[in-house]
């Protein structure tokens, strides 16, 4: 692959598609990682500065519920996807070329009224490029909107097969973050509309996330909610709440968050292990892994929880993973033990 369309995303997938035709039978897919293209959901609209892509990949979709080809592997150029002359891809081009006929007029429509700062940085972000209208709806009043949306940003909202299919004139989906368990992706690549999402490696979501997971560990330790009720009570010394130091932390996942966690973790003194579904040696050399304190081997989970001081979330919704947390689960945990979930799904 060595040149992008102007047009839109549709055109690379058709390009994807065809590389790949020949190397095994392929069901239609249509998830696009652009590594490069998106920024971090707080900057998505806001940063929309060129991108170059040609030292990154192209990594192919492989959505729950779609055949994986056999051979399929992630895609490297050496050359630049766009040559074209001083002309790269942005998130504006990329918005711009979804209107189908009408090239006049681009609708985005954030299908709920979930992170509003997400929608205004977009609508600011944008407003000086002609023809495109950033809007929002409740998530209630979506029937009324989606027909004539050409972005759909799903935000917390559900885009089942039914809604997808009201919304004829939907050239992308697009995730303003990482999370695309609430989208029909299949029901999606059978009307020919990519998905896509922000991806957290590289973004600053997997950091900003693990920042967040210790200020949650802190906040349960701590009591932040009886310490604010002694403040407003005007009482001193109370709750005396317990510290990291010397804690045992099971990390339940092992991605790019759980990667981000590691390393800013360590400093307070805690034994840290990890529990992944697939095998360590599928990690390959990761330097964050091998500083674990343990790694949980597969099978081992419930063992784990009975020496956990804190459990965190980290992991993926999968078949695999779907009614992870369930009686067996905590029953297993000690008395006291905290469960931080910052799992998608």
């Amino acid at each position: 692959i060595t040149r992008l369309s102007d047009s839109s995303t549709v055109h690379v997938e058709v390009q994807v598609a065809s590389a790949f035709r020949n190397a095994a039978p392929l069901r239609p897919f249509n998830r696009l990682q652009l590594h490069d293209m998106f920024t971090e959901s707080s900057h998505i609209a806001s940063r929309l500065q060129p991108c170059s892509l040609s030292t990154r990949s192209l990594q192919l979709p492989m959505h729950r519920g779609l055949a994986k080809p056999r051979n399929a592997r992630r895609i490297r150029s050496n050359a630049p996807f766009y040559t074209r002359p001083k002309r790269v891809v942005t998130v504006a081009s990329m918005v711009q070329g979804t209107a189908g006929g009408d090239t006049n007029h681009t609708k985005v429509l954030f299908c709920g009224l979930e992170f509003p700062d997400g929608h205004k940085m977009t609508k600011a972000a944008l407003a000086d490029i002609p023809g495109i209208e950033v809007v929002k709806c409740d998530r209630s009043e979506l029937s009324a909107h989606i027909e004539h949306a050409h972005v759909l940003v799903p935000l917390m909202t559900r885009l089942t097969a039914s809604e997808i299919g009201n919304a004829k004139s939907a050239k992308l989906i697009m995730q303003y973050g990482v999370g695309l368990e609430g989208v029909d992706v299949e029901a999606a690549t059978r009307l020919s509309i990519p998905v896509t999402n922000i991806p957290s490696a590289g973004t600053g979501n997997a950091p900003s996330s693990a920042e967040h997971i210790i200020y949650l560990m802190l906040a349960l330790l701590r009591d932040q909610g009886g310490m604010a009720r002694s403040v407003a009570e005007r009482r001193l010394g109370q709750p005396a709440g317990r510290v990291l130091l010397g804690c045992n932390v099971l990390i339940v996942g092992f991605g790019a968050l759980a990667k981000e966690l590691v390393p800013r973790l360590r400093p307070f003194g805690v034994h840290i292990s990890a529990s992944r579904h697939s095998s360590w040696e599928a990690n390959g050399d990761c330097p964050v892994a091998a500083s674990l304190d343990q790694k949980v081997p597969s099978g081992g989970l419930l063992a784990a929880l009975a020496a956990a001081d804190i459990v965190v979330l980290t992991c993926t919704l999968t078949p695999q993973s779907a009614g992870l947390v369930g009686e067996e689960f905590l029953a297993a945990m000690k008395g006291g033990a905290l469960l931080v979930d910052c799992a998608r799904g």
